[in-house]
């Protein structure tokens, strides 16, 4: 059952055209896994109980099994068999079983052999007993995050969230936990066991908040945790360097000017230039008197309304530096020009337009030819599943796989774990040569070295997660360090999580001297990971087709927030720019908001603000997040391609694409704010109800409505369409526990919604229990808590090390490359190095 060499091994092999993937969960997020792979070659099955899968109620089936082929049987009835005899066939299974019920199909044996496994779950094992479930919502709900999107509501309470943030993220950690485990099969010949969950995707994105809770409480004399707006006075410079505001013709618009020169070109623009340098502003945008404060986002936002969405365009166009997006909704994402432009909206088979591939892969050099129509998914499942995956000549002749001859003398067969819950850490070297204990295998990305050239959280955040999985990765900066260090009002804390597991070297690349010892240092990767905008990577000479003509086997991954040229790749792409762009802003909260917003008055402008910043930019669910764990998929797919014929790949992806992704639910059924005008939820079986003492989360599903109406004593037929008044009405009569605890069987239950900040259930709650939490020691924050690589392998080992300081190993990396003491003293004086 090991992956067959490329019939013609001097040809661009499909990336996964060797392996077999049966997907017994047939949920979001495992739909979002077998999307990439079917993209790119792999014989998908995916095995549907009766009822169908879960993603099809989502909506999503057509979108995320297209490419895919389906098998129509009850894995754990009469079905048993069949499937069975699929998961001996396979090379990769995706599930999200109780632990029982995989043992009775073959999975999770703890024997040796060529199969990888991958385990999908709500919280990982280690955070309570498997549901069996896969639910973004209940989620949200455990973690606290649907009590901090009730900022974007309407009434008091917590939000329903309607974009399946967890799905997505989750499905990125188990791609790289896929490829990882595939590479290090192409050296040991062993599978895996692999494990994340959706907890584990949404803690992901958090950017710096789980350490600024570590430094409020460690100074709470100088530090003290505060809203952006509380009192309707901002405290933080976000407020206005990403403005939302309004425009004369009643567009919501996104701004996005995060850095020091971006917000002063807007500030121009607005006719306040005269603030910048004047002594009643100092500090701008955060002045000490809170008065001020206030009148400056009044002037923003009466600056912003002076002028119609088509000035601001002229605007744009005559300002690069100033760019704003317009809150787009529904189908509105397919005719973003950049998204066309990029070739992120194709036609399928059927001539209906979709979401093209999230990542591209291509080799330098090659004319890939017009782009085919995209696959379909399956209308009929296989009259013989069997004849579909003939057995092969080493097939197993057990669920478990034989062992390779020499599997002896494989290091760790350790047992396999959830992240954070018992896989042994790391066995390779830290950045600081610091022995990682022993106990398992060796990490699956040892011998892998990436240069970091990205700035703020996407790039960067990416190669940390490889870093995670063993890889060597030497971060590239600024003499004054990444501007993300900078950020927020803690030194270091922007760039505490996306340094974690880096070497840093700070070079002025505006130098020739400095790009010599960057390019030094390509010519020994294996991989690059670039953010630059549009044309930047380019004028320094650190484009894809001059780094791969020096290093014809580097994996080249273009991780841009709108793409490497066209309409927008100039312009400035965070987060909530991107939100914007793609339609998860609207998704969350535009069913709530005016219909004629012109007639908003400036309070009632800024409160319709505050609440759309909390849709585009909440930590644990922004689109940093989301492209950063897209980005370091595309790595290792990248990787994986090079394994297949040894040449490098250069692979694209862009921030709007990825969020295009996310929401793509919406962005192809058209729809627009399915929580509904308040926010909470899109059914009467899919709520936030009150109960005596707070809120639970009711998830039932359809066909479990009767049982309900049976467990509330609703009166007779009410189960064939519940009035969601009513059902208020009983669970109000008591405490949420009573609640959790009746409403506990599987497909209904009742989720207490615990009470955020998310970063406060992380560290002082499920952290700790969860085992999701890492001890690590900063070299300025000292000792600290970090969360524990987000995806665990049964064999390999993982990583967990501490970020480090801009420029923290200059010197020793430019000794190893050859540079001697009077040449690195020289560098230094001349401030070619910091």
């Amino acid at each position: 059952m090991a992956a067959p060499a490329p019939t013609r091994p001097d040809a661009a092999a499909g990336t996964f055209d060797d392996l077999r993937v049966l997907d017994l969960s047939g949920t979001v997020a495992s739909g979002h896994v077998v999307q990439v792979l079917a993209d790119h070659g792999a014989s998908v099955v995916v095995v549907e109980p009766p009822g169908g899968a879960p993603v099809r109620a989502a909506g999503s089936a057509d979108v995320l099994l297209r490419g895919t082929e389906r098998v129509d049987a009850d894995p754990l009835g009469d079905g048993a068999g069949l499937v069975r005899a699929l998961v001996e066939r396979a090379d990769v299974v995706i599930d999200h079983l109780r632990p029982a019920d995989a043992r009775t199909l073959g999975l999770r044996s703890g024997r040796p052999g060529p199969r990888i496994e991958l385990h999908l779950s709500e919280l990982g094992e280690g955070a309570g007993e498997p549901t069996g479930s896969l639910d973004d919502d209940v989620v949200l709900a455990r973690l606290g995050g649907l009590d901090v999107f009730g900022a974007m509501a309407p009434r008091p309470g917590p939000a329903y969230v309607s974009v399946p943030f967890g799905s997505f993220s989750a499905a990125q950690l188990g791609l790289q936990g896929i490829v990882a485990a595939l590479l290090d099969r192409e050296r040991t010949g062993l599978g895996q066991e692999v494990a994340t969950s959706l907890l584990h995707g949404v803690l992901a994105h958090d950017i710096w908040n789980v350490n600024l809770r570590t430094i409020t409480e460690r100074y709470p004399d100088a530090f003290r945790p505060a809203p952006h707006v509380q009192d309707g006075v901002p405290n933080s410079a976000l407020v206005y360097r990403l403005l939302v505001g309004l425009s004369a013709d009643g567009d919501w618009l996104q701004f996005s000017q995060t850095s020091r020169h971006l917000f002063e070109a807007f500030l121009r623009v607005l006719d306040l230039g005269g603030l910048i340098d004047h002594p009643d502003w100092e500090g701008l945008p955060i002045v000490e008197d809170r008065d001020r404060r206030v009148q400056l986002w009044d002037r923003m936002l009466r600056g912003v309304r002076a002028t119609t969405t088509a000035g601001w365009q002229q605007v744009f166009d005559e300002h690069p530096d100033v760019w704003a997006e317009p809150f787009r909704r529904g189908a509105e994402v397919l005719d973003h020009p950049q998204l066309r432009h990029d070739g992120g909206v194709r036609v399928d088979a059927r001539g209906r337009e979709r979401l093209g591939p999230l990542l591209a892969l291509r080799v330098p050099g090659e004319d890939p030819g017009p782009a085919e129509p995209l696959a379909t998914a399956p209308t009929e499942a296989l009259a013989d599943p069997l004849a579909h995956w003939p057995a092969r000549p080493d097939a197993p002749g057990d669920a478990g796989g034989a062992a390779p001859p020499d599997a002896a003398a494989v290091p760790g067969e350790a047992a396999s774990a959830a992240p954070g819950g018992g896989a042994a850490p790391g066995a390779s070297a830290t950045p600081d040569g610091d022995a990682a204990p022993p106990g398992a295998g060796a990490p699956p990305l040892a011998g892998i070295t990436v240069v970091d050239l990205g700035m703020f959280f996407a790039g960067p955040m990416a190669s940390a997660l490889l870093a995670d999985l063993g890889a060597r990765v030497v971060k590239v900066e600024p003499p004054a360090g990444d501007p993300l260090r900078g950020l927020a009002s803690f030194p270091e804390l922007g760039a505490i999580k996306a340094s974690q597991g880096k070497e840093s070297i700070a070079v002025d690349l505006s130098r020739p001297e400095g790009r010599a010892v960057v390019l030094d240092l390509v010519d020994r990767a294996d991989v690059v990971i670039q953010s630059f905008r549009a044309g930047a990577a380019a004028r320094l000479g650190l484009d894809a087709d001059a780094l791969l003509a020096r290093n014809p086997s580097l994996v080249y991954v273009n991780a841009a927030g709108y793409g490497s040229d066209g309409p927008c790749g100039r312009r400035p792409a965070y987060a909530p720019t991107i939100a914007a762009a793609a339609g998860i802003a609207w998704e969350l909260v535009g069913s709530t908001l005016p219909g004629e917003p012109g007639a908003l008055d400036l309070d009632g402008l800024k409160a319709t603000s505050v609440r759309l910043v909390t849709a585009a930019n909440t930590s644990f669910a922004q689109c940093d997040g989301l492209a950063a764990l897209t980005n370091a998929t595309a790595a290792l797919v990248g990787l994986r391609a090079r394994a297949r014929d040894g040449r490098g790949r250069v692979v694209d992806t862009s921030m709007l694409h990825i969020a295009a992704h996310v929401n793509g639910a919406a962005v192809l059924g058209g729809r627009s704010g399915t929580a509904g005008p308040d926010l909470l939820g899109p059914s009467p079986l899919r709520r936030l109800y009150p109960s005596a003492d707070g809120w639970v989360l009711l998830a039932a599903e359809p066909d479990r409505a009767a049982r309900l109406a049976t467990l509330l004593d609703l009166p007779d037929g009410e189960a064939d369409g519940l009035d969601p008044d009513l059902v208020a009405k009983r669970l109000a009569a008591h405490p949420t526990e009573h609640w959790a605890r009746l409403l506990d069987e599987p497909g209904l239950r009742a989720v207490p919604v615990v009470e955020g900040p998310v970063e406060a259930v992380v560290l002082d709650d499920l952290g700790p229990a969860a085992g999701l939490l890492a001890d690590v020691d900063h070299p300025m924050l000292g000792p600290h808590p970090r969360l524990a690589p987000l995806v665990a392998f049964g064999r390999s080992a993982t990583v967990a090390a501490a970020g480090c300081e801009a420029g923290q190993h200059t010197d020793r990396l430019l000794a190893e490359l050859g540079h001697d003491d009077a040449a690195r003293a020289r560098l230094r004086a001349d401030g070619v190095v910091a």
